[in-house]
């Protein structure tokens, strides 16, 4: 799907911070950059990001994280692609100017995770409600978890 609706990369705007700017840690920000693979993947399917996404992730987490994190995130994706009815906003991990910014939405998406890590549940429902645009963000805060699981953080539900 080339003309998918659902993600589209941009370039650094006014709304966006700096990566460094966010209080995100090394998994956060990892997570962020596997995430960002996979948006391409969704937003032009020839670009193979998802290969991408898992090599990079072999690269940065230690066996057999890196595919497990990557089909984790696979997961949260989906729930969110199905959530919207909008453009899901994000920086191409290999756009050299504008990378080491993060989109509005993208924040609020790492956020999500970040808040699950730390075991709170309603800050991480708040966060999922703006990036599914209001609709049932429990499913997408579920997904969170269960990386968390993977990851031996946050709650064993």
């Amino acid at each position: 799907m080339g003309d998918d609706h659902h993600v589209g990369h941009v370039h650094q705007s006014e709304h966006d911070s700096l990566i460094k700017d966010c209080g995100f840690d090394r998994f956060e920000t990892s997570a962020l950059e596997i995430s960002r693979r996979l948006f391409s993947s969704f937003a032009d399917p020839l670009s193979h990001g998802w290969m991408h996404a898992f090599e990079r992730a072999e690269e940065i987490f230690p066996p057999p994280f890196g595919s497990t994190i990557t089909l984790a995130l696979v997961r949260c994706i989906r729930i969110l692609r199905t959530s919207r009815t909008t453009r899901f906003s994000f920086i191409n991990a290999d756009c050299r100017s504008c990378s080491r910014w993060v989109t509005q939405e993208e924040r609020h998406f790492i956020s999500i995770l970040r808040a699950a890590r730390h075991s709170r549940r309603s800050e991480a429902v708040t966060f999922a409600t703006m990036v599914c645009e209001g609709q049932e963000p429990g499913q997408l805060v579920d997904g969170f978890e269960r990386m968390c699981v993977i990851i031996g953080e946050g709650p064993l539900r």
